[in-house]
């Protein structure tokens, strides 16, 4: 892995996005349907926070009702809309940065992704811990 690499060199370019007003049941079937962990949230194109999966966790009750759980979650993210749950104004990285910039950040804030935007605050890419994986292991297809 070469660290002078270019973030526009190894990021996903094909955005998933919702908006803030999305409800969480949209933003649940988005990660389950394109197995994927981190989705950016955007208003009139602009990024305006960005939703883990781990945010959603943070919304279920888990084991503690036994058998009503699923009935408990159901209700929460019922309630619930995508900007009650997202992080919101997201750090952010450019495209032009190096694969050491955006690994400094993910470590020192122990984040699992960066989103890549333009000058206007429009996301263009997203960069993950997993992007760094497949530059470690380049010939698995993931």
């Amino acid at each position: 892995m070469t660290k002078d690499k270019m973030i526009k060199d190894i990021m996903t370019t094909e955005l998933i996005t919702v908006m803030p007003t999305d409800d969480l049941e949209k933003a649940k079937q988005v990660f389950e349907k394109n197995k994927i962990r981190h989705i950016l949230v955007v208003d009139n194109k602009k990024l305006v926070g960005i939703l883990s999966q781990h945010d959603l966790l943070r919304v279920s009750f888990g084991n503690t009702y036994g058998d009503d759980q699923a009935t408990m979650d159901d209700a929460i993210v019922n309630m619930l809309k995508v900007t009650d749950v997202m992080r919101h104004k997201p750090v952010t990285i450019n495209i032009d940065d190096t694969i050491e910039d955006a690994i400094f950040i993910l470590l020192n804030r122990r984040f699992h992704s960066l989103p890549v935007v333009d000058n206007n605050n429009i996301p263009i890419g997203i960069v993950t811990t997993t992007d760094f994986l497949k530059l470690l292991v380049p010939n698995h297809n993931i």
